[in-house]
């Protein structure tokens, strides 16, 4: 009888150690996964051209028409706003070819043939055209088409030298950029405004662990609207996404700048401006703002260099976030075809909550979780019954072996 109560109380120790051992055993791994992708941020060009055909005549007679065509031409990579001033003189040339205008004579007797079908003289003397001028385009008809000496030109003007003198202010075709700098005329133009550019559907999905991310669409380019972007403009891009895994995922956005070995040190550093200081980002969750600051902020500053949270994704959810870039007016022309590249890193995380072995790797690997739950259930109930045999008095046969027992310990 001696040797089974020491072999109950080795059993229970052995159980309690097992039992320990595998409480000790569950743990919360925690996983992550990220992908980043390289997209590319392009600045808009502006450079419009004025076209003539003009041949100067050796002279001209009163009420003789000359024909002089002037159009204009978007020679950039934007859609434009055009105006142009038209200036009449009189005077004469010295020889160094300096041209000296006589205010005595009468710039008017020079009547020109303007086009009125898309442009329209404002009250501030400019001709504005009222369109848009889009990338590669010529406008639909020319300002001029030609000029004429009038009758009453008498003979002050002979020997005298006639010019007119184009001059033309581009802006981009945004009501708002346009009516900061023209003023309120640009709405009397009845101008049918372009659309920012519409990118395809986009978006990010988390496989899982193993499966990690991938783009729903071709390439890694999430943010297809953000080419071709100009001085004040604000540009909306749509991305969806998703968790596809089967567990709950924390899912993180940040930007990084990347290393763009064939710039120049002039372009890195106005990608560093642009980044820093004159591109605002914002992202929301149906209309919940997420983050608004510099895409790439000094350090301290408010940035996405670090991780900002799109929040908790559930299994098989899916969120379509708004992503809005905005560009200062105060850029200047320096900035005109710049190309940038910025990295979009997404990271899931979590913590899956299976029961480890103390000493095994965390990798996050559940394939024995059924064992060591098993193990510790079977594990307690065993050193509980133990307890509970040990507690319970041994039958006998009577008194007389109670104490025969009693002795034989002692």
């Amino acid at each position: 009888m001696r040797r089974m109560g020491k072999r109950r109380k080795a059993l229970a120790g052995f159980l309690a150690i097992v039992f320990c051992f595998s409480f000790a055993g569950m743990v919360y791994s925690a996983w992550m996964n990220t992908i980043g992708a390289d997209n590319i941020l392009t600045m808009g060009s502006y450079k419009a051209s004025i076209l003539e055909q003009y041949k100067v005549p050796a002279h001209v007679d009163p009420s003789q028409a000359v024909e002089k065509k002037v159009e204009v031409r978007n020679e950039g990579t934007v859609p434009i706003l055009v105006r142009v001033s038209v200036k009449k003189q009189f005077g004469t040339r010295k020889s160094d070819g300096t041209f000296v205008e006589d205010p005595v004579l009468d710039p008017e007797v020079i009547e020109i043939r303007f086009h009125n079908t898309y442009w329209t003289r404002q009250d501030d003397g400019w001709y504005y055209y009222r369109d848009v001028l889009k990338a590669g385009e010529t406008t639909k008809e020319p300002l001029m088409e030609s000029y004429t000496l009038s009758a009453a030109a008498g003979n002050e003007y002979k020997g005298k030298e006639g010019q007119i003198v184009i001059e033309m202010e581009t802006v981009q075709a945004q009501e708002d950029a346009a009516a900061s700098l023209w003023g309120g005329r640009v709405k009397e133009l009845g101008i049918v405004w372009p659309k920012a550019p519409e990118a395809g559907a986009a978006g990010v999905s988390f496989q899982g662990r193993d499966g990690g991310f991938s783009f729903t669409m071709d390439g890694t380019d999430l943010f297809l609207a953000f080419k071709d972007l100009q001085p004040g403009c604000a540009r909306q891009q749509m991305i969806t996404v998703s968790n596809q895994s089967q567990e709950r995922a924390q899912i993180f956005l940040r930007a990084e700048e990347t290393d763009q070995t064939a710039a120049s040190e002039e372009q890195k550093e106005l990608l560093r401006q642009l980044l820093e200081k004159y591109a605002v980002i914002e992202v929301s969750d149906q209309g919940r703002v997420l983050y608004q600051g510099a895409v790439c902020g000094q350090d301290g500053d408010k940035t996405m260099r670090s991780d900002i949270s799109l929040g908790e994704f559930p299994a098989g959810s899916s969120r379509e976030l708004a992503v809005k870039l905005s560009l200062s007016p105060e850029m200047d022309n320096r900035f005109q075809k710049l190309t940038g590249k910025v990295r979009w890193t997404f990271t899931a995380s979590g913590e899956d909550g299976t029961i480890l072995a103390s000493d095994a790797p965390q990798t996050g690997d559940s394939a024995h979780t059924g064992l060591w739950t098993a193990l510790l259930i079977s594990s307690g109930a065993a050193l509980l019954a133990v307890r509970k045999r040990s507690a319970v008095p041994e039958p006998s046969g009577g008194k007389e072996r109670e104490h025969e027992i009693s002795q034989t310990d002692r």
